[in-house]
């Protein structure tokens, strides 16, 4: 197991990560652990959870953006850095089971 500090948002029972890595030219690897292994468990200000880790869908990842955006503006400064590269969003779900 492996944990990592990370600033989520918050979507209903959705957390949502942007992987920025502060626009450095790889991404994060926690990003590709999820992708790895997408079942996580989450330490939410103490409430426990498992998710499932999965992409945000085209119409998700700009919404998501701009709401990412508008609470942390520095996500622009990133994706420059990035070269413009699109910073993958993530959205962690509960899984169907639960």
């Amino acid at each position: 197991k492996r944990s990592v500090p990370l600033v989520g948002l918050p979507d209903g029972g959705k957390i949502i990560l942007i992987a920025s890595n502060w626009g450095q030219k790889h991404f994060p690897g926690w990003y590709h652990n999820l992708k790895a292994n997408p079942r996580v468990e989450v330490d939410n200000n103490g409430a426990m959870g498992t998710y499932i880790a999965r992409e945000a869908t085209p119409e998700e990842y700009e919404a998501y953006w701009k709401i990412g955006v508008s609470l942390y503006p520095w996500l622009i400064e990133y994706k420059k850095r990035a070269g413009g590269r699109r910073l993958p969003i993530v959205v962690l779900e509960p899984p169907e089971d639960a």
